[in-house]
This record gives C-alpha cells, structure tokens and sequence, in this order.
C-alpha cells in the first residue's frame, strides 16, 4: 500500500514538473516569435509533423520487438532453472499435491522447503542455499520483467501521444501558421520528442542489463 501511494506520488511529481517546464517553453516560443518575429512555412511544418510520426512509429515497432524478445529469453532462462530442478525438489517434499507441473508450483514449494523445519533438516546446507539461490534469482526475474513492462507502458504511452499529435497537426499546418502558432506547436513537439527519447533511453538501459 505504502509503496503504491509512492508510487502515485511520484508520478503526480514528474506530471507536475512537465507541465510547468512545458508552460515554461510555450512561454518561450511566444516570447522568440514577438521579439524576432519569425515563424515557419507551411511546407517545413508539414514535413517536420510528418518525419517526427513516421520515425517514432518506427522507433516504438523496433523497441517493442526488442522488448519482447528480452521478455521471452527471461522467461526460458528460468524455465531452464525450473525444468531442471523441479523433479529434485519433489524429492523433499512429503504430500503428493506438492508437485510441480508450473512454475509457480515450483516456487511455492521452495518457500515450502525452506519455511518447514521438518523438511529442510532432511537435506545438506548446500542444498538449502541453492534453493535459497533459487528464489533470489526468481525475485530477481519478476523485478526485471516488472521494470521492464512498466518502461515499456511509460514510452509506448507517451510516444503514441506524440504520434497522434503530429499526425492531428498535420492537415491543420495552414491553420497553424494562419493563427501565428508555428513555433509554439514546434516547440510542444520537440519537448515531446526529448521527454519520448529519454523514456527510450530507460527502455534500453533495462533492456541491455545483464541479470
């Protein structure tokens, strides 16, 4: 409980500080254009709308391939764990409903193993620190899938919502540039851009670690 409140405190956080630095840019854009007087054509603003969805399309399909092939080489790399001790543990254990057809069998019977005296005095010190091993290895296997589909919800959300502006700016670039809002929408899209590839940049870091 204590954790997901800070968790929502956090988020409320960063929420708040990039409204405030967004607020921070508008107000910037409207202060270069009134003192320089400069603003972008319609041509560069629909190519710029449109280079900006088109990458970022193609950034979030590669990343999402990435993301899932790391997800599946975690999920075989502790099957190997499971599928090769799951028969040894049985051995341990004294009820027949103790099995271990799924993963999560597996695991609840390590915790079985080490919490019950009766059965942990029956096997050596090593064995009892390799299942111990086991299950440090398995807390270690669910907080990087969790860190890695929580980075993976945070880019994809932001990054469509990056896309689905541009695109919506699209055929409204005449209007745009009608109404003086050239380098303001610019500006909102290129802060877009920056907070997009710096939850990117997370994505990859958790992608790429070793575990």
């Amino acid at each position: 409980m204590k954790e997901k409140i800070k968790n929502i405190q956090s988020r409320i956080g960063f929420l708040s500080f990039a409204i405030i630095i967004l607020l921070i840019i508008i107000f910037l854009c409207y202060l270069i254009f009134f003192l320089t007087e400069f603003q972008i054509n319609q041509d560069s603003l629909y190519w710029f709308f449109s280079t900006v969805a088109q990458s970022f399309l193609a950034l979030i399909a590669f990343l999402g391939i990435f993301a899932v092939f790391k997800l599946q080489n975690l999920d075989a790399s502790f099957n190997v764990i499971f599928e090769s001790n799951k028969e040894s543990i049985q051995d341990y254990l004294l009820h027949p409903e103790d099995r271990c057809f799924t993963l999560e069998e597996f695991i609840k019977n390590c915790h079985k193993l080490l919490d019950n005296p009766s059965l942990n005095s029956t096997i050596s010190k090593e064995e009892i620190e390799y299942f111990k091993d086991i299950l440090l290895k398995y807390s270690i296997f669910l907080n990087t899938k969790e860190i890695i589909k929580k980075n993976i919800k945070n880019f994809s959300l932001l990054t469509l919502a990056l896309m689905v502006i541009s695109i919506i700016f699209i055929p409204i670039t005449s209007i745009i540039i009608q109404y003086k809002f050239g380098i303001i929408s610019v500006g909102l899209i290129l802060y877009m851009i920056f907070l997009s590839l710096s939850l990117a940049i997370r994505l990859m870091k958790s992608l790429l670690k070793d575990n």
